[in-house]
């Protein structure tokens, strides 16, 4: 059921977007891209629901997961999808990412609407830290700023759901800053394998090239200083 709403989203998605939006792309493998980046973050959701299953039985955990049933969920960095599809698509292919990521995501957790709009929130906060990544500390600062906005949201759902006490709004700011930065480490890691496996150059790829330090360019200036200097 998971496998057919996920292709049935990503086909609409896809048209949607390849129809109405003129910076969507539009290749085959920019398609295998988002596909494979969704299918691997519900699985890592689905996973992120078994662990919580069995840590929420736990003697020590147990009195706070009956207070709030999914607070173990705010730890899933979902929003790291949404900034990995940022750092090599536009926005609008980043927004529309985070909202079908939110969707299977809050679907995958027994129907949360919450930890949608977490996962939403979170993922297009992923998205604007992403924009305009010129090094790999960028991404960590990015994940620290997905943690504090995933953070206001645990609070708000805290008051919402009036199961609010000290020692779950403790656990939930807690999770959700830990969220944020699993975040900026994964993409991180991750970055290098994306622009290998699917031939994706970015601004961090550009940069590390243009190193003069790269033989090519200390072959270059020596032997063609005037196009070393043009390039």
């Amino acid at each position: 059921g998971v496998a057919i709403l996920l292709l049935l989203l990503m086909r609409v998605v896809w048209r949607f977007g390849a129809t109405s939006l003129l910076r969507f792309p539009r290749r085959t493998k920019d398609a295998w891209f988002l596909l494979t980046t969704l299918v691997a973050t519900a699985l890592g959701t689905s996973v992120g629901l078994f662990l919580s299953d069995t840590l929420g039985d736990s003697p020590r955990l147990q009195p706070l997961v009956e207070q709030w049933p999914n607070v173990l969920l705010l730890a899933l960095p979902v929003a790291a999808g949404t900034m990995l599809v940022r750092m090599v698509h536009s926005a609008e292919t980043a927004a529309l990412f985070a909202v079908l990521v939110s969707l299977v995501t809050g679907f995958q957790a027994h129907g949360d609407l919450g930890f949608a709009i977490y996962a939403l929130v979170g993922s297009l906060t992923a998205a604007v830290g992403a924009a305009r990544v010129t090094q790999r500390g960028t991404l960590l600062r990015a994940g620290l700023r997905v943690g504090l906005a995933n953070s206001v949201v645990a609070v708000a759902l805290l008051l919402l759901g009036n199961h609010f006490s000290p020692l779950v709004g403790i656990l939930a700011v807690s999770l959700a800053l830990l969220s944020g930065a699993l975040c900026g480490v994964l993409v991180s890691g991750l970055a290098p394998l994306v622009e290998s496996v699917f031939s994706y150059t970015t601004a961090i790829k550009l940069l590390e090239l243009a190193n003069r330090e790269q033989s090519l360019l200390r072959d270059l200036e020596l032997r063609a200083p005037g196009t070393y200097h043009h390039s």
